[in-house]
């Protein structure tokens, strides 16, 4: 499927809760609840967002927060059948450019010890693995990866 030229990266809306939530549990991860997902982007919140769009629908998406010195992406997600087509790479890409531009000087991000797929892609993109958090994830119990990429 040679998709990636026709999505599209953009700010994370609040018409996105639900298909967002709905590639959060297909892909494994924790999912967050509708009312936190809502807050994503909203003028009172912290924790900003962004979405690949195809064909008005969302087939991926990152959520992170800038503070001070420091970007924490929280999660990234791409829809199954969209991986391996750039989505990923073109969300945390949007989310360097953002940091940069707010005079962040580093991306962190934590994943699961058992997670190499991703270990090996955030490695690819210049994350460093920094350290281990114990008992990070509850579901299942697992070890978190902490790696850190220094922005340029």
């Amino acid at each position: 499927m040679e998709n990636k030229e026709y999505f599209i990266i953009r700010p994370f809306k609040t018409e996105d809760v639900v298909e967002v939530r709905g590639i959060m549990e297909k892909s494994g991860l924790d999912p967050w609840s509708i009312e936190s997902l809502e807050e994503v982007g909203s003028p009172v919140s912290l924790t900003q967002g962004f979405c690949a769009e195809m064909d008005n629908k969302v087939i991926g998406f990152v959520i992170y927060w800038i503070m001070f010195d420091d970007t924490q992406i929280f999660d990234v997600a791409v829809a199954e059948e969209y991986r391996r087509q750039g989505v990923a790479t073109a969300l945390i890409e949007a989310v360097r450019k953002k940091a940069w531009e707010s005079g962040a000087s580093r991306l962190l991000l934590e994943v699961r010890q058992s997670n190499e797929g991703a270990r090996s892609f955030y490695k690819l993109f210049g994350f460093a693995e920094q350290g281990i958090s114990k008992n990070h994830y509850s579901f299942p119990r697992e070890d978190a990866i902490l790696m850190e990429k220094i922005i340029v």
